[in-house]
């Protein structure tokens, strides 16, 4: 949603949650290792509402481990800041507590699963977000997901990812630029298909060019899918 504060008012109301956050726990210590119904610790919470650094510093110093804990859903703090956008220092932070986290599967649904960096491509993360993620974690870039067999690179094109983007995951691994996924289809053809940038585009197009004569094996009309053939 849009935030139409001030930059003075937004850093007072940050402040003034940070205060409350920091007064609970001096009173209640252990209240940053409270789980609700659903599985969930503050910081499950912190992370799944875009919450900036200096609210989820407290949460993080009272309970280091809460990086490691997943909810009743099997998610974990990582995978929530990437699917719901946090800011890239508070992904840093979560990597520096729990580095393995970048390569942990979680689960999406029934018999689907992704990386953390599936999660934060799918979501148009921010540039230094997927850049901490891939220090962390290379070999992530050539991870397919569990549901539709994707690669990073799949999800930034069908999500309209900047072209900044597109250029660092094929720059890591620019064979995905020539991987088909489990419906067929290339980078290529979503960059295309929704809408990508022309920048965009060409990076993808630049990455294998073979991609411009290749026909998906699925186009997707009014919710239907259309088998069109390879070649």
């Amino acid at each position: 949603p849009d935030d139409k504060r001030t930059a003075h008012e937004r850093h007072a109301d940050i402040e003034n949650r940070r205060g409350a956050i920091e007064a609970l726990l001096g009173t209640r210590p252990d209240g940053a290792s409270i789980v609700n119904r659903h599985g969930e610790l503050p910081l499950h919470r912190a992370c799944s509402e875009e919450a900036p650094l200096r609210i989820v510093e407290p949460l993080l110093r009272a309970h280091p481990g809460a990086v490691s804990v997943r909810t009743n859903d099997g998610l974990s703090p990582l995978d929530l800041a990437c699917t719901y956008r946090s800011p890239p220092d508070v992904v840093r932070d979560l990597l520096t507590l729990n580095p393995t986290s970048a390569s942990e599967s979680v689960p999406t649904g029934p018999g689907g699963t992704h990386l953390p960096l599936h999660a934060a491509c799918r979501s148009r993360a921010p540039l230094d977000t997927v850049r901490a993620l891939l220090e962390v974690y290379p070999r992530g870039v050539s991870a397919l997901d569990g549901d539709d067999g994707r690669l990073p690179i799949h999800l930034a094109c069908l999500t309209r990812c900047n072209a900044s983007i597109a250029e660092e995951l094929l720059g890591a691994y620019p064979e995905g630029a020539g991987v088909v996924d489990g419906r067929g289809n290339l980078p290529y053809h979503y960059a295309k298909r929704h809408g990508m940038s022309l920048e965009g585009v060409r990076v993808v197009l630049e990455a294998y060019p073979e991609a411009a004569g290749v026909k998906p094996l699925f186009i997707w009309e009014g919710g239907d899918a259309i088998t069109s053939g390879q070649g």
